[in-house]
């Protein structure tokens, strides 16, 4: 229901995510998306999405290599490069034509998902 009164999604994950579940839903609804290039989110985005630079979060190990999740940094961002996208990925005929792609290839990875055979399963 939310991605109904939605025209544009931003995924700006600062963290390593293995693939951005709410850009694949976006794209089958033709919902252009502008993704980090942090983890898997270019990659769901199909080659179709806008990619804008972060800095992922910092999370400090101990002397074994275990995460201090508690001493995690957040380094600052540069916005720009997100609303630079933004304006260019809403001008009219840019959006049209981005909103009709991101739905042909959500679909397209939908029929390509549904043609894998998965043994064991």
């Amino acid at each position: 229901k939310v991605l109904s009164r939605v025209c544009l999604v931003l995924a700006p994950s600062l963290w390593f995510e293995s693939w951005g579940m709410v850009v694949t839903e976006a794209l089958l609804r033709g919902l252009p998306c502008i993704v980090s290039d942090a983890g898997g989110l270019p990659e769901a985005g199909l080659g179709i999405c806008p990619v804008c630079p972060v800095a992922p979060i910092e999370i400090p190990t101990d002397s074994e290599g275990t995460p201090i999740w508690a001493m995690r940094q957040y380094p600052k961002q540069d916005i720009w490069p997100w609303v630079t996208a933004i304006q260019q990925t809403m001008q009219p005929v840019v959006f049209a034509d981005l909103s009709r792609r991101c739905r042909q290839a959500g679909h397209n990875f939908l029929e390509q998902g549904a043609q894998l055979e998965l043994p064991g399963l």
